[in-house]
């Protein structure tokens, strides 16, 4: 794909008139993917990107089974009722290594979820396992992770869920049930990144699923830091690298 590289700061000037997110810089125009915030860090803006999320009613209906998928993502989400377990045992999916969110009302606490986080090396076995569990008869739905590529192994999973579990944890908003923390895998350095990109998009996935238990509770301090980044008002040069065909949407207050 080809790409456009350009620095954003005194260079950039807005048309007259013009509001309809485009740009022009150095007398050619150009779109853009991303949106522009100022003030903001790179890191920042590129938070800021959209994503897709694909969803699909497999029976039709949102209380059967749903299978997320995040566009460019190698893994995908499957939404399992339990009363659909069944159905679920019977897709390829159930026989892939993965990691796993058992989910259930916490009984003391009606705002929260009780929670308990595996993996296993065939999902759809351990799930039956768990159903039959009285001691996890909390549980109403499971939501699984598989790779689309079969490329997760047994180690994957693992790793999956060890670090699952501690950011379950230090995100406090659910009631894990784990009597452990689970012990992990020691991978290669770059199977750890991709692990860890594995687990970013568990993360965005989850609330749209309706589990929000990965994003930490807001503490006056991160409240306070976060107002006064809003309210500065200092325009901040940036360096963007972006498709030069795709949409961009920039902050008056840069020029």
């Amino acid at each position: 794909m080809r790409r456009h590289s350009t620095r954003l700061g005194s260079d950039w000037r807005r048309p007259e008139g013009q509001t309809d997110g485009k740009c022009t810089i150095a007398g050619r125009n150009r779109s853009w993917q991303r949106t522009a915030f100022s003030p903001t860090t790179t890191g920042a803006f590129m938070a800021q990107r959209g994503r897709s999320i694909r969803m699909f009613l497999t029976d039709g209906t949102p209380a059967g089974l749903i299978i997320a998928e995040i566009v460019n993502w190698t893994g995908k989400a499957l939404v399992v009722p339990r009363p659909a377990l069944a159905g679920f045992l019977k897709r390829e999916e159930a026989q892939s290594a993965g990691v796993y969110i058992l989910t259930g009302a916490d009984p003391d606490d009606p705002f929260r979820q009780q929670l308990y986080v595996g993996q296993s090396e065939t999902v759809g076995r351990r799930l039956v396992e768990h159903d039959s569990d009285p001691k996890k008869d909390f549980f109403d739905r499971a939501i699984v992770f598989v790779s689309k590529d079969e490329n997760l192994t047994n180690a994957h999973a693992r790793f999956l869920e060890r670090h699952l579990t501690n950011r379950i944890k230090v995100a406090g908003r659910s009631t894990p049930t784990n009597g452990n923390t689970p012990g992990g895998a020691a991978l290669p350095e770059a199977d750890v990144a991709d692990m860890e990109y594995f687990l970013d998009q568990i993360e965005i996935v989850l609330p749209v699923l309706g589990l929000d238990v990965l994003r930490p509770i807001a503490t006056a301090k991160s409240q306070a830091a976060g107002a006064a980044v809003q309210n500065s008002s200092a325009p901040t040069a940036l360096t963007v690298s972006a498709p030069f065909y795709a949409p961009m949407q920039l902050s008056a207050g840069m020029g």
